[in-house]
């Protein structure tokens, strides 16, 4: 242990003992423990601190004169469309606190204008807390008031409590924001300044639950591949060297043999890291085993390996895994993760009955009453489900599994090549992740009525929902918000390209697609101007788009490739993206974008789809291909 840490455990357990003196207690024998992360902010730094924003509450901040400095944009709160003093706060997570142990609490605050806050420690959710600003000694329920504050005064809070449950995921906020249920009036006026300083929560009776800092990585001066290296591919690492003339390096093998020799090459100063960079390649090196590479310099790398285990193999996987930890409806086990902590990313099943009611909003609607929209993706930390957001990744997921087959490595997707429930089933395992959106999007069609088969665009909380709230957590009611024709040719699209690829491996399920790709798509042509806003801040974000022209090509040519019909044929020709592939991107919520596509600007995926289906090929997708 360093001396300084040696010396702040010593300081605490006095000031503990000075805090505890006066009355008939036992000498405090153990060391006390700092929980924090960051308390007095003089090193520039404010994480684990950090601001979260809610509803229509908006803050700004920054780290300066060892302070966290604070300024309230928006208070937020329910006069603004938001929910209360927690659309503005101020929080540290990640605190253990073990019931019966005494904590000290200690912070500063200083408020540009006079106002309240309310400060408290308690689980995630907000539902349970050990100890607030307000509680009679330790009795939580005597109030959950905020405590008032003058312009420019700084309070100085030193107190402790004696924890009367224990928590394993705690988190330490103040609630700053608007008015709400339980806060009469804002918290503080917009454009309100506040500091922090000096805060502080120790165990007086443990230091088993102390802050451990991350460990402080010193990078090597010869930085190579942080995965390894392929036998017969590319080898190349960056020396960091000042020098503009070329220096000597070798390559040594885990005995310690020198089995490679090569000089760099001075490329200049690097623009992103700021280094002085040299290349080493050594691509002739192709024999497996462990390595180090020794520069003349006197600068070395950390080991690394050259082989062709497959090691990049575990990147595709856990990249799909995201989409089953996105899941809604359905419990996320921790025996389907595969990667990071397990554990804390397993979660109870969020909305296992998703009945939404069916928004009268936008000058037009569906049917009235409710609808099952059960499953699906999460699109984000709001518990959204958007069909123009999910259509675009459903389409990717398929796209690749459609590649795959083309060029004969639909083996990586096939059953029992992923993480997740239905991979004893038979199917392809990337096709059955596909598939769990591609059924929550059928279920997004209006049933009956003059909008009969058009698709409701989203679906998300009355409210936006609280961040990082855990989705099974989540009290708010769910809304469905009106059809558009562009969700409608989402799923008209989607669908027709799920016929082609569940073909032969479910006909049943793929005639049904094909079905819902027709349908969706005469739906959308009786309707072929409903949009949806670009702006709507209730609940979720708007996915505006009030140019549809690029969608009914898409799921023109999706239809034409799995039925060869040449009606559609005739829709895509006359279209004005008929065989063009975009590199600017403009309308929408898109303004001057660089790319081919995104989920408002589809006209590329239905081409992309065209090259890739050999019986629909139009000549000129050989030129592209």
């Amino acid at each position: 242990m360093r001396v300084f840490e040696l010396w702040k455990k010593m300081a605490v357990v006095v000031t503990a003992a000075v805090l505890l003196a006066g009355g008939a207690v036992s000498p405090l024998l153990v060391s006390a423990g700092e929980q924090l992360g960051q308390t007095d902010f003089e090193n520039s730094v404010g994480l684990p601190w950090h601001i979260m924003e809610s509803g229509t509450g908006q803050m700004d901040f920054e780290i300066k004169d060892g302070q966290y400095v604070i300024t309230i944009v928006s208070p937020g709160g329910a006069s603004r469309g938001g929910e209360d003093r927690w659309d503005c706060q101020f929080r540290h997570r990640g605190l253990k606190i073990v019931s019966g142990h005494q904590y000290r609490v200690r912070y500063e605050i200083t408020p540009s204008n006079g106002g309240k806050y309310y400060t408290k420690i308690g689980n995630l959710a907000g539902d349970v807390e050990i100890w607030h600003n307000m509680s009679n000694g330790y009795d939580l329920g005597s109030t959950w008031d905020p405590i008032w504050i003058g312009a420019n005064e700084t309070k100085k809070v030193d107190l402790t409590f004696t924890a009367g449950q224990s928590m394993d995921v705690a988190e330490w906020a103040f609630h700053l924001g608007g008015d709400g249920q339980y806060t009469n009036g804002d918290c503080f006026p917009a454009g309100t300044v506040i500091k922090f300083d000096n805060m502080s929560l120790i165990d007086l009776t443990s230091d088993e639950n102390d802050y451990v800092p991350a460990p402080v990585w010193d990078r090597a001066n010869i930085v190579t591949n942080q995965v390894g290296y392929f036998s017969g591919s590319v080898k190349k690492a960056t020396l960091i060297n000042s020098s503009s003339g070329a220096i000597d390096f070798e390559v040594l093998d885990a005995g310690g043999k020198s089995v490679f020799q090569g000089k760099s090459v001075y490329k200049g100063m690097d623009a992103d890291s700021g280094d002085p960079a040299h290349e080493l390649d050594f691509s002739g090196l192709n024999t497996p085993g462990t390595y180090t590479i020794k520069a003349s310099d006197g600068s070395e790398s950390r080991a690394f390996d050259i082989d062709n285990s497959g090691k990049y193999s575990a990147m595709l996987y856990d990249s799909l895994n995201y989409f089953y930890q996105n899941r809604s409806g359905i419990a996320v086990e921790s025996k389907y993760i595969t990667s990071g902590d397990v554990n804390a990313l397993a979660r109870a099943a969020g909305h296992p009955s998703d009945n939404a009611t069916i928004q009268q909003t936008w000058g037009y609607s569906g049917s009235s009453g409710s609808q099952d929209v059960t499953g699906g993706w999460y699109d984000a930390g709001d518990h959204g489900k958007y069909v123009v957001n999910g259509g675009i990744s459903l389409w990717i997921m398929q796209n690749q599994y459609e590649t795959a087959k083309f060029v004969g490595v639909e083996s990586a997707y096939a059953d029992g090549t992923m993480n997740i429930p239905e991979n004893q089933n038979s199917y392809p395992d990337l096709l059955d992740e596909a598939r769990w959106e591609m059924d929550w999007m059928m279920k997004m069609l209006v049933k009956d009525g003059d909008y009969k088969d058009m698709v409701y665009h989203k679906v998300h909380d009355q409210k936006w929902t609280g961040l990082a709230l855990a989705p099974a957590d989540d009290p708010q009611p769910r809304i469905i918000l009106p059809p558009t024709t562009a969700a409608t040719l989402n799923v008209s699209a989607c669908a027709a390209q799920a016929a082609r690829v569940w073909k032969g491996i479910d006909d049943t399920y793929a005639a049904n697609c094909l079905d819902v790709a027709k349908r969706t798509y005469e739906a959308a042509k009786k309707h072929p101007s409903m949009y949806a806003p670009l702006e709507d801040e209730e609940g979720g974000g708007p996915y505006g788009d009030d140019n549809v022209t690029d969608e009914f090509y898409w799921a023109a040519c999706e239809l034409y490739i799995t039925t060869g019909e040449s009606g559609y044929l005739d829709d895509m020709k006359q279209s004005n993206f008929y065989l063009q592939v975009p590199t600017a991107l403009n309308g929408g919520e898109a303004v001057g974008a660089y790319g081919s596509f995104d989920w408002g600007h589809v006209a590329a995926l239905g081409d992309l789809s065209v090259c890739l289906n050999e019986k629909v090929w139009i000549p000129p997708c050989s030129a592209v291909r």
